[in-house]
């Protein structure tokens, strides 16, 4: 291990103005992350978390938001001063982000094989038929069913656990450096939850050999034990907390568990809110059974 991290977040403060307002959705977050470790931010939803990350990788939308202080250094190198053509060969090459939301994300007029090569070939150089056979790899690695037939279908031919899976496969096709995984039981509205990507992405999105990887994993709740961490920062109201992460998260699922109790109304088929919300905590959850209207 080098004396200078992979990567040093100091002071990290990102704001957003609405109308004559500024709200500090990160404010003085501060972390280290070394080769080869993995760091675990809990937090509840608007926490800060994703924030945090597309503060790292330089993607929060300005106006309206910015980041307003602090220092986010990758080996040494200030990210928020370099000018944002070389910020662009650093992002999905030597820091990738799985993003949370594949319909948002995959270009859907573009097949996933085509958009895998397109990130290949930004970052390596590469002919079109390597940057294929990379594709084909990834593909693979992620365990989509017939990747060779895949690789040729648009977003909206597959399932939303495969579209997830493609996200996973693009993050990891140029071998970055740190890698950030949000968690992955939480899909988007309308997407079917593929709970086996959270107990089945971790060991190759942190292969035992080389290249070493670094992860940042994010989650809600205590969905973070079923991923091996290194260390593990609570997150509230945009600010690291000094307290214990086992009391921490066990706070976050009392909290979870009051708003359930608050809510009495019952839908058609007389199943409690509960219920109806799908779990994210391991592949023995299962969702709830859909049943016909009468």
């Amino acid at each position: 291990m080098t004396d200078v991290p992979l990567l040093e977040v100091k002071g990290l403060r990102t704001e957003f103005r609405s109308g004559g307002s500024v709200f500090a959705a990160v404010d003085g977050v501060s972390f280290t992350l070394a080769p080869g470790e993995t760091l675990g931010i809990v937090g509840e939803s608007g926490c800060g978390k994703s924030v945090t990350s597309l503060s790292i990788m330089r993607l929060v939308p300005n106006p309206p938001g910015r980041v307003a202080a602090g220092e986010i250094l990758l080996e040494g190198r200030n990210l928020l001063a370099l000018p944002e053509h070389e910020m662009q060969a650093i992002r999905g090459d030597a820091i990738s982000m799985i993003f949370q939301e594949p319909m948002t994300s995959l270009n859907p007029v573009q097949t996933v094989g085509e958009q895998i090569v397109e990130a290949v070939r930004l970052h390596r150089v590469v002919s079109s038929t390597e940057a294929r056979a990379r594709a084909l790899e990834m593909l693979r690695l992620v365990k989509i069913p017939s990747p060779e037939t895949r690789l040729d279908e648009y977003p909206h031919q597959l399932s939303g656990g495969m579209r997830q899976r493609v996200m996973i496969a693009m993050a990891l096709a140029c071998d970055p450096k740190i890698l950030r995984r949000p968690d992955l039981g939480r899909l988007a509205p309308g997407c079917k939850a593929d709970f086996s990507l959270v107990d089945m992405s971790h060991p190759y999105m942190k292969p035992a050999h080389e290249p070493v990887r670094s992860l940042i994993y994010s989650a809600s709740d205590r969905a973070i034990k079923h991923v091996y961490v290194d260390g593990t920062q609570v997150v509230r109201d945009g600010k690291v907390l000094t307290v214990d992460v086992e009391a921490a998260t066990a706070g976050l699922i009392e909290g979870q568990r009051k708003r359930l109790e608050t809510v009495s109304q019952r839908d058609w088929a007389g199943r409690t809110v509960d219920q109806l919300a799908p779990p994210v905590y391991g592949t023995k959850d299962r969702l709830p059974q859909s049943r016909p209207v009468s």
